[in-house]
């Protein structure tokens, strides 16, 4: 047991803690890393999706918790910039679907978890100079599924 990611989840989501369990033990390394321990990839890491799609896709789809399966992001607001390094969006879905909060490793950072598994995902970084700066939250894609548009699904947990 990693006591660290014993303080992760299971703060208040939806998720039992034995359902949040079972899916996090089908991840990978550095996927637990990400969503338990609030990790960040590196460009070493690959960066791609739960499911294998590179961080930059740029298909029609929805992006989904991977533990949860709640679709979070769509690839409507999907940015498409590729200095971001991490898959960037304007805004989620559905703001009640995510937390905001302040980050408990670095305060003055804006933490987003998936609420139905309180589980990290990334931040809220901003973007654009001052006198007016812009948002956008940035992802790690360790802790994201795509579902393509054309699948038919919209969550596969």
């Amino acid at each position: 047991k990693n006591p660290k990611a014993e303080e992760w989840w299971g703060r208040g989501g939806t998720m039992s803690e034995a359902a949040v369990r079972e899916v996090v033990a089908s991840l990978t390394p550095l996927q637990r890393y990400v969503l338990l321990e609030g990790g960040v990839e590196d460009d070493t890491d690959g960066r791609k999706f739960v499911n294998g799609y590179e961080w930059d896709n740029k298909e029609s789809g929805v992006y989904v918790s991977a533990v949860s399966g709640v679709p979070l992001f769509s690839s409507v607001d999907k940015m498409e910039d590729p200095r971001l390094g991490w898959p960037g969006f304007r805004a989620p879905i559905d703001l009640q679907r995510v937390v905001i909060r302040p980050d408990p490793r670095a305060p003055s950072a804006k933490e987003v978890l998936d609420r139905a598994s309180m589980t990290h995902l990334g931040h809220i970084v901003e973007d654009g100079p001052l006198p007016h700066p812009s948002e956008h939250y940035c992802i790690n894609a360790a802790s994201l599924r795509f579902i393509p548009a054309d699948s038919g699904s919209t969550s596969t947990p």
